[in-house]
């Protein structure tokens, strides 16, 4: 970060040291914080026997959870023997301490780029499959539809997504406390800094924040992003939400 953005975003530069010269204790600090959403074990069952006919699925996982725990694993696994099926979860980088940390410094484009490499690179999913995500997750699956969407995406399962945005960073809003340095960097961000091109080239959670009161400000300086949109492939109905063209979304976030 260059000395004028980092007098600019104090906060959001020493989150970046830290990444820089402390991965491992970051990814620490970033998993056992209020702000993570780590997925819980689930009991993984036994595999039915595969239908040639039945897709595989794809899972992406929640901010500060990591496709290398235990919980992600076993939902992974869980969901794969439940349709007897191959079943994968794609991560955000190659490894525990970058994928923890991805969740957070790793933007949105970058992370789409990264989930469409990886699916690209499974001979397994050459013909299309079925995916779900928790939490931010459901982002990089929305976005890889949107922008790629080859291999196809037959049907999206969003859980707890937030695919509508947020007004305000979990457990960082203003009526609570403000406690460690990760919400120190996003609440410095999450404002009017949250348009500034320095703060979505970084931080995931600045590319899905929306601030209500300036919602058309919000639609001028999305611009960039919405132009990589390949024509068609979103679609608004006069009333609705946007809707994913081709593509079976099912939506259990309310979001």
């Amino acid at each position: 970060m260059s000395p004028e953005n980092a007098k600019k975003l104090p906060h959001l530069n020493a989150f970046l040291e830290r990444a820089h010269q402390d991965p491992a204790g970051l990814a620490r600090h970033l998993h056992q914080s209020s702000n993570a959403t780590i997925a819980n074990d689930v009991t993984v069952g036994t595999k039915k026997a595969n239908a040639a006919d039945t897709l595989p699925v794809v899972v992406a996982h929640g901010m500060g959870d990591s496709c290398f725990n235990s919980g992600m694993k076993s939902i992974t696994e869980a969901s794969g023997n439940r349709l007897g099926v191959y079943a994968t979860c794609i991560p955000t980088a190659d490894n525990w301490i970058t994928d923890t940390i991805g969740g957070f410094l790793k933007n949105m484009d970058k992370s789409v780029e990264y989930f469409a490499k990886r699916v690209r690179a499974d001979p397994k999913l050459k013909n299309g499959f079925n995916a779900f995500g928790l939490s931010q997750g459901n982002n990089v699956i929305r976005g890889y539809i949107t922008k790629y969407n080859d291999p196809p995406v037959h049907t999206f399962m969003s859980i707890c997504g937030i695919n509508a945005g947020v007004g305000a960073f979990p457990e960082c809003s203003p009526s609570t406390p403000v406690v460690g340095s990760v919400c120190s960097a996003i609440t410095e961000v999450l404002g009017d800094l949250a348009y500034l091109e320095i703060a979505q080239d970084i931080l995931f959670q600045a590319d899905y924040f929306r601030d209500p009161k300036k919602v058309c400000f919000q639609s001028v300086k999305s611009t960039r992003r919405r132009r990589r949109v390949p024509a068609g492939l979103m679609r608004t109905e006069p009333g609705q939400k946007p809707v994913v063209a081709g593509v079976n979304v099912v939506d259990k976030s309310g979001a």
